[in-house]
């Protein structure tokens, strides 16, 4: 019954925010995989622009980007670890994982790929960018 619920299941979060439910069928998982310099991480940064989640667009070269903003990925000027961001876009709660490219950091796209539903992967960004790249 509903009073043996357990209260904090549906308690407000504190100091009166409130907190959007989705539900199961609301979530989107994915990676953002391919090689490197791709422009994962650039579309990782225009989805969250493009949904509102951030109100600047993010730069590689001055190490403003989202999801690269470990020292190491801002000096090297590369995805080192795999980041987890989130977003909304048309009701949908939208997971995603930006990916590194060099095979050096491949642990970290395995990884990802085992969490996630569904990957966009470089071949999509090849056709985005109409550029070839070789193996």
């Amino acid at each position: 019954t509903a009073s043996r619920r357990n209260p904090g299941l549906h308690s407000r979060p504190p100091h009166g925010l409130s907190m959007k439910t989705y539900s199961p069928a609301d979530f989107r998982n994915f990676a953002l995989v391919g090689h490197a310099s791709a422009g994962k991480t650039m579309l990782a940064e225009a989805m969250l622009l493009c949904s509102g989640e951030i109100h600047r667009l993010g730069s590689i070269a001055q190490g403003s980007t989202v999801s690269d903003y470990h020292p190491g990925e801002v000096q090297r000027r590369i995805s080192i670890h795999a980041t987890p961001m989130h977003s909304e876009w048309q009701g949908k709660k939208l997971n995603l994982i930006d990916t590194p490219g060099y095979l050096d950091f491949i642990s970290e796209g395995l990884s990802a790929l085992r969490v996630v539903d569904s990957e966009i992967s470089r071949w999509f960004l090849l056709e985005c960018r109409n550029r070839k790249q070789a193996q």
